[in-house]
């Protein structure tokens, strides 16, 4: 039934009016979703209130990937920090990226993480980020086999769980995907 570019936008907001009654949102006043394009290499806004486009929150228009600070390369997880911020793993780029809320070009990587590996500070395909009550960043680091709590300053990192040798024993994970705090 949406099969041409020009009905799209009155499609979009039928299943979005579909999406909003069987969420139980009253009307979507104000509720977005971000929509992680992982092929793309993009991380999108879409209001549930609108029929406008969805908007970039990070990464390229053109969707190539790169490993520049407007870039992203196979972004995994999202999570949004009490005043917008986009909190983004960046996974190829072994990175996490924090995005002010609409505004690209503001991107910058968590600082306490220092590249790819598997020091306190290191990642490697990082999947799955979440926020404590502090403002702490719980990572699932996929191919080190941990999940890591980490600060946005030089303070080390610390393991939560995982050895980074894959297993099912008491503290060990094999290839951790998500992470949720509650």
């Amino acid at each position: 039934f949406c099969h041409t570019p020009a009905c799209l936008p009155t499609c979009r907001a039928m299943k979005l009016a579909l999406a909003c009654s069987l969420l139980t949102v009253p009307a979507c006043a104000g509720v977005s979703l971000l929509v992680v394009n992982k092929k793309g290499n993009q991380v999108r806004r879409c209001a549930l209130d609108s029929t406008d486009p969805c908007t970039l929150v990070a990464g390229r228009s053109d969707a190539a990937s790169g490993t520049g600070i407007d870039a992203l390369k196979m972004p995994e997880g999202v999570a949004v920090e009490a005043d917008g911020t986009v909190v983004i793993a960046d996974t190829v780029n072994h990175r996490i990226m924090r995005c002010p809320k609409d505004n690209p070009a503001g991107c910058a990587p968590l600082q306490s993480i220092t590249g790819q590996g598997a020091g306190a500070n290191q990642l490697n395909q990082p999947y799955g980020v979440a926020l404590t009550k502090d403002g702490e960043y719980v990572i699932a680091d996929q191919r080190n086999d941990r999940v890591q709590i980490c600060k946005d300053n030089t303070d080390p990192c610390v393991t939560l769980m995982g050895t980074g040798i894959p297993g099912s024993g008491a503290n060990q994970l094999n290839k951790p995907y998500a992470v949720s705090v509650g």
